[in-house]
């Protein structure tokens, strides 16, 4: 599943505004900006990501509700978890090469899509920022 193709607009993702960088040095937050990430919104029940699709992008909710499920082998779906703005998902790339659940949005929903790959560059210049992202996933879990 293409992540570009479900949403209906695709800009730039001013990351280094979030919140859950309130506070950060200066210097790290020059870095955030020069994140490759996308600010994309998608509509009600619109797909984000899909069980079993590469892994290669990681999420933070600006505005909306996402929510994570699963399909049983009795075909009945599981919610994982409802999210809401401020929160971390999708970050299985940091592990696997595909997501072991689906994303979908509940509402007209925005949010910040950042390559796997841009924040594993990030973590070779700037490893503290990695860690501090890093640290949020964590929580996350």
């Amino acid at each position: 599943m293409d992540y570009q193709k479900n949403s209906s607009l695709q800009t730039r993702c001013p990351m280094h505004k979030l919140s859950m960088f309130a506070g950060m040095d200066s210097r790290l937050l020059g870095f955030l900006q020069t994140l490759n990430s996308n600010n994309l919104i998608y509509q009600d029940a619109e797909p984000i990501y899909g069980v079993n699709s590469p892994a290669k992008h990681f999420y933070i909710l600006h505005d909306g509700y996402v929510k994570l499920s699963k399909t049983l082998s009795s075909g009945k779906e599981q919610i994982i978890r409802v999210l809401k703005a401020g929160e971390l998902f999708g970050f299985d790339g940091f592990v696997d090469e595909l997501y072991n659940h689906s994303a979908v949005s509940l509402r007209k929903t925005e949010v910040c899509c950042i390559p796997v790959s841009e924040l594993q560059k990030l973590g070779e210049c700037k490893a503290e920022l990695e860690r501090l992202i890093m640290v949020c996933c964590i929580k996350e879990l």
